[in-house]
């Protein structure tokens, strides 16, 4: 028996013990009643008759409740039946795109792991971070090969085997499109990835929707993230060697650009000199970051600027900051001429010339 049967017999049950009760009410004064025991004993018995309708009706309640719970025990049982060999064949893709996907983090080449991922992702396209995880991959490679590049210092970070092939900058900024748009970006990451990367190849419009975009959406980490020396040349890659451009990536990071030379002397001023010589191998130094404020700076495997300039800090027989350049990254061979301004002289009158060439962007003590 299907339980609202038994529900609607119930409910029949109880309206009909109504229909009685009225009944009695209306056929009171009729009924011819001799003594009160007559109408004691018709009262206890029509009584009776009430409690033991009311009693069948609550018990066939009760045993609707019962089969409501076995139906849909047997309804959930018959569904999970119906979806067990589904579920089975989705967790299977699931296991075969993992193991897919960990080859290609294990690939020999950036070609090899695209193939790869996209074998993993047609395998299981839900796979969580197969897309973001190969744009980062890439960018980790750009943002090295760059460092390396323009002389910024980078934190020791165990290297990507694969980083040694030079990732297409194209291919990184496709794979990191990819995730953005399926929502595949872990704590902003793949955001602020994709800023750099547009900064990197000078889509400039491009990188500061994507700075904004960080600023508003991604943890703050990620902020602090893009200010790191390394990420900040890259950002300015995108602005070439327009001074209002620069400011402009300042006002989006919140962070004042470019950096005024007193700065730069401060930091020179706060360097502990009491125990160095005078040989620049042993002095300490504050590493620079420029871009060039005219267009004709250019630079030997380099597409443009920034690059690193070295200040190295020494003291003379005066006890007087005198400072001196070296370029750790590329180098200045072309221009002879300026390298002669390099000679060690008081820092104050170094900053000057070099303020009237470069926009400083960063600056790291290194004492």
């Amino acid at each position: 028996m299907r339980w609202p049967r038994i529900v609607e017999a119930a409910a029949i049950a109880i309206v009909a013990a109504v229909v009685a009760l009225v009944a009695l009410l209306f056929l009171a004064p009729l009924v011819h009643v001799r003594s009160a025991q007559d109408l004691s004993a018709f009262l206890i018995t029509f009584g009776g008759l009430m409690g033991a309708i009311f009693t069948v009706g609550g018990l066939v309640i009760a045993l609707a409740a019962v089969l409501t719970v076995l139906t849909i025990e047997n309804r959930v049982k018959q569904t999970f039946d119906d979806q067990l060999p589904g579920l089975e064949k989705r967790a299977d893709r699931q296991i075969e795109g993992y193991i897919t996907l960990l080859e290609a983090a294990n690939a020999p080449d950036w070609t090899t792991a695209e193939l790869l991922t996209e074998e993993a992702i047609s395998t299981y396209p839900s796979l969580p971070r197969a897309r973001s995880g190969l744009g980062l991959r890439m960018t980790d490679a750009v943002i090295n090969r760059f460092a390396l590049e323009h002389g910024v210092k980078m934190p020791y970070v165990e290297l990507d085997p694969i980083a040694i092939d030079r990732p297409p900058r194209d291919r990184a900024i496709a794979w990191l499109e990819r995730a953005l748009e399926r929502d595949d970006d872990p704590e902003g990451q793949t955001m602020a990835a994709l800023a750099l990367m547009y900064g990197i190849t000078q889509q400039y419009d491009h990188m500061m929707r994507m700075v904004r975009s960080v600023w508003t959406s991604a943890p703050p980490a990620r902020l602090d993230m893009l200010r790191e020396p390394q990420h900040l040349g890259m950002l300015v890659c995108g602005c070439t060697v327009d001074e209002q451009r620069l400011r402009e990536i300042g006002t989006a990071l919140k962070t004042p650009l470019p950096i005024p030379s007193r700065d730069i002397l401060a930091s020179i001023e706060s360097l502990d000199l009491a125990n160095v010589g005078t040989a620049t191998s042993l002095s300490p130094c504050v590493d620079c970051l420029v871009t060039g404020r005219l267009r004709e700076w250019r630079f030997p495997d380099v597409d443009w600027f920034p690059v690193v300039v070295r200040i190295f800090v020494t003291v003379d027989a005066q006890n007087q900051r005198q400072a001196q350049l070296a370029f750790p990254g590329p180098t200045l061979q072309d221009h002879v001429d300026l390298l002669t301004k390099w000679a060690a002289r008081p820092a104050r009158d170094v900053l000057t010339d070099l303020e009237a060439l470069f926009l400083f962007v960063s600056q790291t003590p290194r004492p």
